[in-house]
């Protein structure tokens, strides 16, 4: 999921603008994009909700697409909301967790966890198949 501040970098230096205006934001130098990123992302009033809101469905589109995002559907409020959909902060990145620590047994996968060489042969068989009858 895009952050808020990588949703609008990728923005036009006029979408910003507009977005800056939206909020009534200053910056020292409305020409250069990285300050009006800053300022957007910096602003707790700023939502990219709302910002992304006055964009038409196509550009929603393209920003979708920017991110890996699925792009399908009529409403813009979908494509909005796939864009400034929150990011789940990690659970915890202070503690590695038991089984990295030094000193601790590495715990046996469970019984439904495939082996690398299980992958590989089905990724094999997988390429065989769609490969037919050429010989390699």
């Amino acid at each position: 999921m895009p952050t808020k501040r990588t949703v609008l970098a990728e923005l036009t230096r006029r979408e910003l603008r507009a977005g800056l205006d939206l909020y009534g934001l200053q910056v020292p130098d409305r020409r250069v994009k990285a300050q009006l990123v800053d300022a957007l992302a910096r602003s707790r009033k700023a939502r990219v909700e709302e910002v992304l809101q006055a964009f038409s469905r196509d550009r929603l589109k393209a920003l979708c697409r920017a991110f890996g995002l699925d792009d399908s559907g009529r409403k813009k409020a979908d494509l909005v909301a796939r864009l400034a959909a929150p990011t789940t902060p990690p659970k915890s990145a202070a503690a590695p967790p038991a089984a990295l620590r030094p000193g601790t047994k590495t715990p046996h996968p469970p019984a439904d966890v495939l082996s690398v060489a299980q992958i590989e042969q089905s990724l094999w068989s997988a390429a065989d198949i769609l490969r037919g009858s050429i010989d390699s």
